[in-house]
């Protein structure tokens, strides 16, 4: 079973923060991410809004943008809006090297 979990990023002060919010500040302050299920190589969890790298077989693309979408946890290459969406469960040896809040250039990321 998954473990559910989630981080939130707080848009006042800039920074990760764990998703403890409601009771001691407005929720509209954060951007929750959700755990996906699954680490990286290196053992780092990797939630929703993270960018990754690593490679997919039959693709260009080495830098991932972790989507919810369709009720499913899918990678969004970066490089190739054509290329499409690769399900979270097709994966590879990948590396966290950042997230869409803290880089919000994925490409300049880590």
């Amino acid at each position: 079973m998954r473990k559910i979990k989630f981080r939130a990023w707080d848009t006042v002060m800039r920074k990760m923060v764990p998703a403890f919010i409601g009771e001691y500040a407005p929720v509209e302050d954060y951007e929750i991410m959700e755990f996906i299920g699954q680490s990286d190589q290196h053992g780092t969890e990797i939630y929703e809004g993270d960018i990754v790298t690593g490679h997919f077989p039959y693709s260009k693309g080495t830098t991932w943008i972790v989507e919810y979408l369709d009720g499913a946890f899918q990678f969004l290459n970066i490089h190739s809006s054509s290329e499409g969406r690769f399900w979270v469960e097709r994966q590879g040896p990948f590396t966290v090297i950042g997230n869409i809040y803290a880089n919000p250039d994925p490409l300049e990321a880590k």
